[in-house]
């Protein structure tokens, strides 16, 4: 029976609840899937057959590690779900200005580099007709670092309109009508959650 590994972090070492509904269909196929922690020193990915993303949800703040990993992996010739190239191009935000060149529509996103100097958030909302918007790095994921900000009260997200300044680490993504005006900001070093196949930078 061959082994498939279901990656996961060290939060969930057991799955998260919607990942070990995999189990038993997997089982009923022929296949031996089990939870293995992506970051675990003593983990040997040779033993299975393949590789599967599932809830990497720390993989932003270690990026280089987890495309480490990543890279690891693809030189072991061990089969990886999603492609290893797809997940490397997923995992940064970078992804949304390919889809966009490509005429592929995305959510109205503004990159700061885009102008030279300081950004102001307040003015550059106003300029851009955006009433909300979501301010984010540009390699996160479960909201980490993200702050959803309107006109009157951009000022509590400066901070990261003036990391963006310095390094070039955010994007500015119109929200959606309705979205809540709730703010979830989370301190920490800024870093360069992977589910459903290859990390999605939330």
């Amino acid at each position: 029976m061959p082994r498939l590994a279901l990656v996961t972090s060290s939060k969930f070492p057991t799955l998260t609840e919607d990942d070990r509904l995999l189990l038993d269909p997997l089982s009923q196929h022929g296949i031996q899937a089990q939870p293995a922690i992506w970051n675990l020193p003593a983990q040997d990915w040779s033993q299975f057959a393949a590789v599967l993303i599932r809830s990497c949800w720390d993989y932003h703040l270690a990026p280089e590690k987890f495309l480490d990993w990543i890279a690891q992996l693809e030189s072991e010739h061990i089969p990886i779900l999603n492609p290893a190239p797809l997940i490397r191009w997923n995992a940064h935000k970078g992804y949304l200005r390919d889809l966009d060149t490509r005429g592929i529509p995305i959510v109205p996103t503004f990159w700061p580099e885009q102008i030279a100097g300081p950004v102001l958030l307040r003015e550059k909302l106003r300029e851009l007709g955006w009433r909300k918007a979501a301010v984010k790095p540009r390699i996160s994921a479960t909201a980490y670092r993200t702050q959803l900000v309107t006109q009157e009260d951009a000022a509590t997200a400066q901070p990261l309109a003036v990391a963006a300044a310095r390094s070039a680490v955010v994007c500015w993504c119109r929200s959606a009508p309705g979205a809540s005006s709730s703010v979830r900001l989370e301190t920490g070093v800024p870093p360069n959650g992977t589910s459903n196949g290859a990390p999605e930078s939330a």
